[in-house]
């Protein structure tokens, strides 16, 4: 999708062991909103699904840099009416404050004006310092800040 070293690809069933990882690790459940993590047959079923964001309102693309899977960003909850979409993304520990998250959103832009989308939505709990930095050093600026999450938003 880019001349850049990041990235962004469908899912392939090769991407199991980073789902996995990912997925069923207790740190990111503390951010991910998850009551606990999926099995590894729901995930094989999930790699296996088709994915249409058209078809399902949501999207999970890996992240590459310089060929390798690291991570993941997601569009979710996509509202073509009102031509916007949230924002999820993950990166791998290894592969943290390289700037890499930062490029993978900026490949999700161009992505996500294919399909005419003019507004990126995030939702950050407080203590997710990481994300709520990377979202606001690509330009989400803070709409509402409640008790439970902030929220962010960028229009494209």
């Amino acid at each position: 999708m880019s001349a850049t070293e990041v990235n962004l690809r469908e899912l392939t069933p090769k991407d199991l062991d980073l789902l996995l990882s990912i997925e069923t690790d207790p740190e990111n459940l503390l951010f991910s909103g998850a009551q606990s993590p999926p099995t590894a047959s729901e995930l094989i079923d999930f790699l296996h699904s088709k994915h249409d964001l058209i078809l399902h309102e949501q999207l999970r693309l890996v992240i590459e840099y310089r060929g390798t899977a690291m991570g993941f960003v997601d569009l979710f909850d996509v509202d073509f009416k009102k031509m916007k979409a949230f924002v999820g993304i993950i990166i791998t520990n290894e592969f943290r404050q390289k700037g890499i998250a930062f490029q993978a959103l900026k490949e999700l832009e161009t992505f996500a004006r294919l399909y005419k989308i003019q507004c990126l939505w995030a939702k950050c709990q407080h203590q997710n310092f990481q994300s709520l930095n990377l979202f606001k050093k690509a330009g989400f600026e803070e709409v509402s800040n409640n008790e439970d999450f902030i929220l962010l938003r960028l229009l494209l």
